[in-house]
């Protein structure tokens, strides 16, 4: 298990809200109590609160829960972006757990940061690698990585992203080129 995380893999899989859990239960109390208490609280300065405390203690899947109510909130296209990308954040720390829910959280979040700008092409690269990460439909994922690419032939992400999955799947001279 992870830091002391008893899972299943169909819990792990298929909720964010176990992650969310678990990590509220690794807080030292008096940092728990407080957690529980702004979450009672209503408004924006409690929202902010709890994002700033889940970021200083490092719990990637609840900064992410609270910045993704936070861009609900909103309408922000930055929050959204950070929300994805503490998801995805989450989804590699549990990796072992094969966290199926964080990388579609991951990617439900940088979708809508891409449906708010569709001309932002680190979003769009985000979203293209989370979609192969998944692994459900990765060609999907590989043909918006080539769309950014056809934006901006030198886009650094995209570029060291396609090279990555190039080398995962073999395709070594596909992967110097990308990293050419």
């Amino acid at each position: 298990s992870v830091a002391g995380m008893k899972a299943t893999p169909e819990n792990a899989a298929t909720s964010t809200d176990f992650f969310v859990s678990e990590e509220n239960k690794s807080l030292p109390e008096n940092l728990r109590n407080k957690a529980l208490a702004l979450q009672k609280s209503s408004g924006p300065a409690g929202l902010d609160s709890l994002i700033a405390l889940y970021e200083q203690q490092r719990k990637p899947v609840n900064n992410a829960f609270y910045l993704e109510k936070k861009a609900e909130r909103d309408r922000s296209e930055a929050d959204w972006k950070k929300a994805g990308n503490r998801y995805y954040i989450g989804f590699q720390m549990y990796a072992q757990l094969k966290p199926t829910a964080l990388i579609q959280a991951a990617q439900r979040c940088m979708r809508k940061a891409v449906e708010m700008d569709s001309a932002d092409l680190d979003a769009r690269t985000d979203l293209g690698s989370y979609i192969v990460e998944e692994g459900a439909s990765p060609m999907e994922g590989i043909q918006m990585l080539l769309a950014v690419l056809k934006s901006d032939s030198n886009h650094t992400g995209a570029l060291l992203q396609l090279g990555e999955f190039a080398m995962r799947t073999g395709q070594y001279e596909k992967a110097i080129a990308r990293f050419s």
